[in-house]
């Protein structure tokens, strides 16, 4: 996560559910999900499918990524 005026605003706000969207919305400054850089290695074989499960933070949005 980069630091925007964006992120800065729903942290101040204490709305903090909306920075993943925040997130997602980044892509473009280099902003990533953890989530979407599991599967990432996952793809690359540099993680098993079993780890990148154990380790994500919800496993429904890493199975739309992993497909």
């Amino acid at each position: 996560m980069i630091v925007t005026p964006a992120i800065s605003n729903l942290i101040r706000e204490g709305r903090v559910a909306g920075i993943t969207s925040m997130i997602q919305t980044g892509a473009s400054q280099g902003m990533q999900l953890l989530d979407k850089s599991i599967a990432d290695l996952y793809q690359q074989g540099r993680i098993s499918k079993e780890d990148a499960y154990e380790y994500c933070v919800d496993k429904e949005i890493l199975r739309r990524y992993i497909g």
